[in-house]
Order: structure tokens, then C-alpha cells, then sequence
């Protein structure tokens, strides 16, 4: 989640003894905007980072951060929008949910805990205390490693926050931009990778996080996909493809994408004496009739989403009445 990183930008900009509460989604029963886990951080001042709804919440949660911050004790509240259309302060969600949320004050060691997974790019687990008198009292699994959910499994909110993904861009073309746009748009790490230093440049793409002039052949060592690692090829050059393809399927990477046709993608990895692995997406991209190089990227980017969060790809309307 992109507010992650907000939140943690934020938090170093504190006033010294400022109070900030932190506002987190614990359960979701029924149709609700933001899911488990999305947080909101409201500083003593009104300012926040972050939502736990598509804004009709957000006002009252505001409201009672101001609650949570004169008593110093963690709280959960629930909104329940159930029983009729107006049921949550006349705010006429439309949502039917119940959304159950933790107001607390900000825990730095959380904070920093959360941190040093996300910098060594490894799993955040923990178990926090949503009923009784010992709200917001938390317990941590694996910090600094990949956390297990089996064991934090029992009474109480069990989080698990992955690191974002890391996209790299294999070509540097034009239609490579508005795909590290919209990832960046989402939060994601970006590193754009290209032969070409006339087209691998930081004014080409200044939203990148790294854009290196790397030759394939120079890849090993030098280019470090873990199993939080995506790839998308399009350098539009076969011969190059084969040499990324053949360091990629080296790699853990969790998918690639590679542009132009399936038969082209047969053709490629057989000549590296390669089957098909799962992680291999070729033609890259969803079919939502994409014909800019805009549209493109946004298929591209949301295939990506979607395989990252193991759903189909299909529409919501399909899924029936909930």
C-alpha cells in the first residue's frame, strides 16, 4: 500500500511530543471501499495520511482520533452501515459493512519495526489485540525475516504487510514511461533497464527509482530480483529478449511480462532450451482492448496487480450481489 510509505515520509516530520494517533481497518464484514489493514495517520493538527474508506468515514474518524489522543488508550470502534442507508451519522454511505477500526496512539517501535522489514525488502507479521482491556497491545513474528502467519493465527488482527512490489522495466521506449508512471502511481520501487544511455536517462524517467544503462550481458551481479520482484520486457529487439529471458528465468522474480505475440514468446524459449514457467505472462498485459501506449500500461500494470494478489482479473459486477 502506498500509504505505508506516506506514513512512514510523515512520521520523521513529527513536531517533537506531537501526538498522532494511528487508524487501522481491522475486520470488514460485507461491502466496504478499503479492505483489512488500510490505515490512516492523523496528526495533532487535523492533517492525515492515509484513508480507511473512500471518504465517507473519514471525517468522524478524525473526530474520534481527537478522542484517542486526550485519553492515550488504543480503541476499536465499528460502522456498522447495515441496517439502513443513513446508518452512520446520516453520512448515506451506500455500502452495506460492518468495518470495524483501531484507533491508537502512534507506536514508534511499530513504526520502526516496519521499517527495517520494508528496507531489507522481507515480510512484516503481527498480532494485535482488537477486544478486551488489553487493546492495541501487539506481538511481532519474524521481524526482520519472513514472517509466518501460522503462528500469529489466534484471537486478535493478524497483519501481514509484504514489501511493494519492485518493478523492473526491461527497454527503455517510449511506451515503457507511462508504465513506470502508473506503477509509481501505486507506490511501487521502479528501475528501468536499457542497453541505450540516449534512451536510459533520469530525464526520460524521472519517476523511476533507478534507471541503469546495463548491457544483458552485464545483468548477473549487478541486477537483483527477489520473490517480491516483477519484470516486464519490452525492448522491442528479439535478440536482446532471449538474453533478458535467459537471465530472468535465473531470477525468483514472482512475474514477467514480455511483450509481442505468444508464438513469438514459443519461438524465443526454445531457443534457449527453456520450457514455459508459471511466472511467464506473454502476451503481457489483461485484454481490455488497449490500443495507446497509455492503455497499455495500465493492462500491463494491472495484470501485474492481479496475478501479485492471486485474483482473476474479471468483472466485479460477476462476482454477483455481496
Amino acid at each position: 500500500m502506498k500509504e505505508i510509505e506516506l506514513i512512514l515520509k510523515t512520521i520523521p516530520k513529527l513536531n517533537p511530543g506531537e501526538k498522532a494517533i494511528v487508524a487501522t481497518v481491522v475486520d470488514v464484514q460485507g461491502s466496504a471501499y478499503r479492505g483489512e489493514g488500510a490505515k490512516m495517520l492523523i496528526r495533532a493538527n487535523g492533517d492525515a495520511v492515509g484513508t480507511v474508506s473512500g471518504g465517507c468515514l473519514e471525517a468522524d474518524v478524525l473526530e474520534r482520533a481527537k478522542q484517542v489522543a486526550d485519553s492515550g488508550k488504543a480503541q476499536v470502534f465499528t460502522y456498522d452501515t447495515t441496517k439502513n442507508e443513513d446508518s452512520v451519522f446520516s453520512l448515506n454511505m451506500g455500502c452495506r459493512g460492518v468495518i470495524r477500526i483501531l484507533f491508537e496512539p502512534l507506536d514508534h517501535d511499530y513504526f520502526d519495526r516496519l521499517s527495517r522489514a520494508r528496507g531489507g525488502r522481507k515480510r512484516f507479521v503481527n498480532k494485535v489485540v482488537v477486544e478486551g482491556d488489553n487493546i492495541g497491545a501487539r506481538t511481532y513474528f519474524g521481524d526482520g525475516d519472513h514472517g509466518d502467519r501460522s503462528h500469529a493465527d489466534g484471537d486478535g488482527f493478524v497483519e501481514i504487510i509484504d514489501p511493494p512490489p519492485s518493478l523492473f522495466i526491461f527497454g527503455a521506449g517510449a511506451d515503457a514511461i507511462p508504465v513506470c508512471s502508473i506503477a509509481k502511481t501505486l507506490g511501487w520501487l521502479v528501475t528501468v533497464v536499457d542497453h541505450r544511455a540516449a534512451f536510459a536517462s533520469g530525464d526520460r524517467f524521472p519517476d523511476a527509482d533507478s534507471v541503469r544503462v546495463l548491457h544483458p550481458d552485464a545483468y548477473e551481479g549487478e541486477l537483483h530480483l527477489d520473490d517480491h520482484a516483477v519484470a516486464v520486457v519490452m525492448t522491442h529487439n528479439y535478440e536482446k529478449d532471449k538474453l533478458i529471458e535467459n537471465f530472468l528465468l535465473k531470477t525468483n522474480a514472482a512475474y514477467i511480462g514480455q511483450l509481442g505475440p505468444r508464438k513469438r514468446t514459443e519461438k524465443l524459449l526454445a531457443e534457449i532450451g527453456e520450457s514455459w514457467p508459471s511466472n511467464l505472462h506473454a502476451p503481457v498485459g489483461l485484454d481490455i482492448g488497449s490500443e495507446s501506449p497509455e492503455e497499455i500500461a495500465l493492462a500491463i500494470v494491472s495484470e501485474v496487480l492481479t496475478v501479485l494478489r492471486k485474483r482473476e482479473g474479471g468483472f466485479l459486477t460477476s462476482r454477483g450481489s455481496k
